[in-house]
């Protein structure tokens, strides 16, 4: 070996060295601020605790008004199955959120689990209910799960959420972060909308649900 392929070889190796301590960094970093609480879920990879929204981290479901193609070419609402799915595998339980950062919007960015200790995030993705996203992609092993046994939106063809978002940008969302307490529209300040209680509210209907969600959604980044 020459000495410049030795130079080579040894560039390397610190690059991969440096990428795994990244990565291992990344997924054993303390959490910044523990958010516990009964969920509200708003869509597949968003939930809303004590009116702090969090955005499950490492993972992308489908938008909530997004459609997916099963095994025969028929189309389906994959995106409001997987937020049925996150509501159901929560359960009304209560969630302790590891907050890690804060998306550009100023949302929670977090890893959720419920009181047994099992990952949401990772049950998303393991059930083919959302894809694996981010630089050192925290929940790859689940997806090649997922895709393998053909769960959820893997059971037949879709577009990415990312991409999906691209090509139906919604007409009201806005690029600058949404405030936590009022919003400025049109000169008017409109009160923070008020999310119910999951404790206190029993078992909801759909219609209850679906009314507090299309209100929710309304405020919430397309992301």
């Amino acid at each position: 070996m020459s000495r410049g392929d030795a130079q080579w070889l040894i560039c390397i190796i610190f690059i991969i060295c440096g990428l795994s301590y990244y990565g291992y960094r990344q997924w054993n970093a303390p959490p910044q601020t523990a958010i516990i609480g009964k969920a509200w879920v708003i869509d597949g990879d968003t939930v809303v605790i004590s009116s702090i929204h969090i955005r499950l981290e490492g993972i992308d479901a489908p938008e909530t008004d997004q459609t997916c193609a099963d095994a025969n070419g028929k189309s389906w609402l994959c995106g409001q199955t997987a937020t049925r799915a996150l509501r159901s595998f929560i359960g009304g339980r209560e969630l302790t959120c590891d907050k890690r950062a804060e998306d550009k919007y100023g949302r929670a960015l977090a890893v959720c689990k419920l009181p047994d200790g099992s990952d949401v995030n990772a049950w998303l993705v393991r059930q083919g209910w959302a894809l694996a996203t981010g630089f050192v992609k925290m929940y790859e092993s689940e997806q090649d799960e997922a895709e393998a046994a053909k769960r959820g939106i893997w059971a037949g063809t879709f577009t990415p959420p990312w991409k999906w978002r691209q090509e139906h940008p919604r007409r009201n969302a806005s690029p600058q972060r949404m405030p936590v307490d009022i919003e400025q529209h049109a000169g008017s300040a409109i009160p923070q909308l008020v999310i119910p209680d999951p404790a206190r509210l029993g078992k909801a209907d759909d219609r209850t649900n679906a009314a507090v969600d299309a209100a929710v959604l309304a405020m919430t980044p397309s992301e």
